[in-house]
């Protein structure tokens, strides 16, 4: 086969002349605008009305090409096509070199499903490149956007840095160029397009909706992507791909009639022929369930286009990402039904198949997608960094009624403890569940974390451990890093058990929730703590209820914000367990594989009145749960650092109010202003001396300018006051290590972890102290509780099995802290010889020569393996 890698290089070399044109670029000079120019503009803003009334009045003969042209497109934004047909054909006939009207007319004809016309409409350009016609850098960008939809992607490419060269003020060029890169995958390249162009004009709105475009498309930041577009839409209330793109945001928010309503109200309003916005309505009833509504759009779709491929491709590649593996696949095959030439359904299909676990099938359509279009990054990339040579270096060993594949060279190790944990946790699943899946399930190791991200999406820079596709799971390999590679795979394999019992149905909070108590149930050293951080988002009303919960993850600003999600649910799911039983559950995963709405589900299998019902119900019980935390006081300095000038305006405005102060000085803080934050707590402490804020406040910045013994005595009066806690008594410690007394630092950290008992820098703080005062039996005791907490530690776990025969430990602690140090090291000679020489003083022969074995897998010279393995 011939080499991908040059193929795709080739056509992508065009951006470094790019960047040379952009740095040779005169200042731009503002000219006048005359009524076509701003007519223009306003179709560039989508400011519809204002291009028709600039538009009404014919002006002089040598401009009206020009006027019909922009009437063109306003009719084409409007999906009006049959319009532009008609009022184009006659002006190109008349004027051949009218290449916008071209572009503008085979925009309408493919949008039609007229390709052959389009094809013979926009093909002439190139001729007239090659005559020598096209010299003007505004022709060349109308061949370069011609070429593109015509599919010479590697000519328009390198006809658009033609153009830029010629002319590096033409911004529509770089817009057209960064869509043929979005089209192919190609994110980079789009995105330092989109910028260039904002460079020279801020508040360029295609520019802004291109960069929302791949806030959703490559990083997933939907939050983001959202404002700008809302922003745009304020903007131009008839601004269709920015309403089209708000509509895509709620579908991925698993929200279809959020949608639909949009769609519907906006979109098509504006434009009722506009087939992405008719595809994303098809898509979103496809989502909801409502087969007839989806049936009338499909319907309408193709009275627009008889041959409108792309519909369907838009409506698998959302049904995708609502884990209907198989139902895309048929979407797929559909549109290839319509058009054997739309291209993006053979990758559809290639990576599909992947998905399912047809590697033969996955490959075929892969190689026909790139046959037809080279320049597809997920096509290409999957070929080439997979299918075409990596699939040969790994090979499939059995685990039950589940296949693994690995790494050959990581082969010998792993299957010693992989298969065995998979039928562990397949077996204690399917018994749980009373449901055992499609067999048999697939399970995908990789060592390399791009390469997982290929196989995963086709597209590097994925920051998962693990994914699931309902029947195929892909997971980086534990030799990459340390991380609990059983409780990933754990936990994987529970969303199996979701996706397959729910028919793809359940809601993305759900199975999340469930896979994390799912792993917990499984190894109860799994467990995540976050009580601490789920208190801090609950007090400031930061959790969502069930009907926007999904939200928590789409609209997460930070990883902070996914990781909280992430707890959330697993509580929400402690809470369902505890309060209705896991049986129901189970019947709510059978419910909505019955077709059946979230509220319907809630309403019928847990038998609480609405969504409402329960989320009153729920957050009372985690209150309740929550509330021995609030017992240490917390200064939360994060809490006023987003909008500072608010309380110093507040402060200024009530100088007697001593709230108002305090509140000012904790600003002042997370400014950096000590002078500031001094200032105003003394103001605080004049008015109300015993203000705790204000108290901490002020032991905060007296520790900061080395006013140690002035701290000591606020955070003392704050004990004194009742207002202790584990920043207290974390303050204390420190000022005790500075004055020497490293004993003394012991209890106040004992106090700390008993505030905080999830806080594991505390615990390695008290560990220090022990280590550091000679008490080695109470520092071991405390390694064993941080345990729980910091489950990814290897290190820990070699001190732990280091110190097992000197501090008494149990068989069954050894046994686990052994396990443990499987499921996140197990490429560690030093662990399995640790292991080994633990499990030896305990009797355990055959399981010490296991161990040892498995060192010498890795290290056959190990000499104190190979003692120990005899």
């Amino acid at each position: 086969m011939a080499d991908r890698r040059r193929a795709l290089t080739r056509a992508l070399l065009a951006v470094c002349a790019l960047a040379l044109a952009v740095a040779a670029a005169p200042a731009a000079v503002a000219a006048p605008k005359g009524p076509l120019s701003q007519a223009r503009d306003a179709l560039h803003h989508w400011k519809l009305g204002q291009a028709e009334q600039l538009l009404s009045k014919a002006g002089a003969p040598a401009v009206e090409v020009e006027r019909q042209t922009l009437l063109a497109r306003l009719d084409l934004q409007r999906s009006r096509f049959k319009a532009v047909v008609e009022r184009l054909t006659p002006l190109v006939a008349k004027h051949p070199g009218a290449y916008e009207a071209r572009v503008v007319l085979g925009r309408a004809l493919k949008a039609t499903g007229d390709k052959a016309r389009a094809f013979a409409v926009l093909d002439p350009m190139a001729n007239d490149y090659n005559d020598g016609r096209i010299a003007t850098a505004a022709d060349k960008m109308w061949l370069a956007v011609g070429l593109h939809l015509t599919g010479y992607h590697k000519d328009a490419s390198s006809t658009f840095a033609e153009a830029l060269a010629d002319d590096a003020s033409l911004h529509t060029a770089r817009l057209r160029w960064a869509d043929l890169f979005i089209d192919k995958y190609n994110f980079k390249d789009s995105d330092a397009l989109f910028k260039e162009v904002l460079a020279r004009r801020a508040n360029d709105p295609e520019a802004r909706l291109g960069l929302a475009r791949l806030d959703v498309e490559s990083d997933r930041e939907y939050a983001k992507a959202a404002e700008t577009a809302e922003a745009l839409v304020r903007e131009s209330p008839t601004h269709v791909p920015a309403h089209n793109l708000l509509a895509r945001i709620a579908l991925d928010n698993e929200r279809p009639e959020e949608a639909i309503a949009r769609l519907q109200a906006h979109s098509l309003k504006v434009a009722p022929d506009d087939p992405e916005a008719i595809a994303l309505l098809g898509a979103a009833h496809y989502i909801a369930d409502d087969e007839a509504a989806y049936r009338k759009t499909e319907r309408r779709a193709l009275a627009v286009n008889p041959k409108f491929a792309r519909f369907y491709t838009v409506v698998a590649d959302h049904a995708t990402r609502m884990h209907r593996y198989k139902e895309s696949l048929a979407l797929a095959d559909k549109a290839l039904s319509l058009d054997r030439e739309h291209w993006p359904a053979y990758a559809a299909l290639g990576i599909g198949y992947s998905r399912v676990g047809d590697d033969a099938k996955a490959k075929e359509f892969l190689d026909k997608a790139y046959d037809g279009d080279p320049y597809d990054v997920r096509t290409y990339n999957l070929l080439e960094f997979f299918y075409d040579r990596v699939i040969k270096q790994f090979e499939w060993m059995d685990a039950g009624k589940m296949r693994v594949r690995v790494h050959k060279p990581e082969r010998p190790v792993l299957e010693r403890y992989v298969p065995a944990l998979l039928k562990e946790a397949y077996g204690a699943l399917s018994k749980k569940y009373g449901f055992e899946p499609e067999a048999p399930l697939h399970i995908e190791i990789f060592p390399d974390p791009q390469l997982f991200a290929v196989r995963s999406i086709g597209l590097p820079n994925l920051g998962a451990h693990g994914i699931c596709f309902g029947h195929v799971i892909t997971s980086r390999s534990p030799s990459d890093g340390n991380f609990n590679w059983a409780e990933v795979l754990w936990h994987e394999l529970s969303h199996v058990f979701h996706i397959q019992l729910s028919n793809s149905r359940v809601p993305r909070w759900f199975t999340e929730g469930m896979a994390v108590y799912e792993s917990t149930e499984g190894r109860p050293e799994w467990r995540r703590e976050m009580d601490r951080e789920l208190l801090t988002y609950f007090d400031k009303q930061r959790l969502r209820g069930v009907a926007e919960f999904n939200l928590s993850f789409t609209q997460a600003r930070s990883f902070d914000d996914i990781l909280v999600a992430y707890y959330h649910a697993f509580v929400m799911a402690e809470f369902i367990a505890q309060e209705f039983g896991f049986p129901k559950m189970r019947g709510m995963l059978v419910a909505w594989g019955q077709r059946k709405a979230t509220p319907q589900v809630f309403r019928e299998v847990l038998g609480v009145k609405d969504l409402a019902d329960f989320d009153r119900r729920f957050f009372a019980w985690l209150d309740q749960r929550l509330s021995p935390l609030r017992k240490s006081y917390h200064l939360d300095v994060e809490q006023y650092a987003s909008d500072p000038a608010k309380y110093l305006q507040q402060a200024l405005k009530e100088p007697t109010n001593a709230a108002a102060q305090a509140a000012a000085a904790v600003a002042s803080l997370a400014t950096g202003d000590i002078p500031g934050a001094t200032r105003y707590a003394e103001a605080a402490l004049a008015i109300e001396p015993a203000r705790p804020d204000a108290l901490m406040l002020r032991a905060i910045v007296r520790l900061r300018t080395a006013r140690r013994d002035d701290a000591k005595r606020d955070l003392e009066r704050l004990v004194e006051l009742g207002h202790d806690g584990a920043d207290v008594r974390k303050y204390l410690a420190e000022l005790a290590r500075e004055a020497g007394d490293v004993a003394g630092t012991v209890p106040h950290l004992e106090k700390a972890v008993q505030f905080h008992p999830q806080d594991a820098s505390l615990h390695y703080e008290l560990i220090r102290a022990l280590d550091q005062t000679q008490r080695p039996a109470d520092a071991f005791v405390w390694r064993k509780r941080v345990l729980a907490l910091d489950q990814m530690n290897a290190q820990l776990v070699a001190e732990l099995l280091a110190g097992a025969e000197a501090h008494g430990a149990t068989r069954e602690e050894i046994l686990r802290w052994g396990e443990l140090g499987n499921h996140i090291a197990p490429f560690s000679v030093e662990h399995h010889v640790a292991y080994a020489k633990a499990l030896a003083r305990l009797g355990l022969t055959e399981q010490a020569r296991f161990e040892a074995s498995s060192a010498l897998l890795i290290d056959p010279n190990h000499a104190e393996a190979k003692a120990l393995a005899k």
